[in-house]
């Protein structure tokens, strides 16, 4: 896409700048890396249901 390295070289430098523009625009952000996994989805099965499961837990708190 034109003009998407401008905030950015790489996804993940885009990514952070995304999460921190949010930031700054006071939407709270939650941003896990999940090292090695690269386009492996099955690896990230974990990282995905200990999400879920904390914003459940959140939710049902309230």
């Amino acid at each position: 896409m034109d003009g998407a390295d401008a905030h950015g070289r790489t996804r993940l430098e885009r990514l952070r700048a995304l999460s921190a523009d949010f930031e700054r625009h006071g939407i709270p952000v939650r941003f896990d890396v999940v090292p090695g996994v690269a386009h492996a989805a099955m690896h990230i099965l974990e990282p995905v249901k200990e999400f879920f499961t904390s914003i459940l837990r959140e939710e049902r708190a309230r």
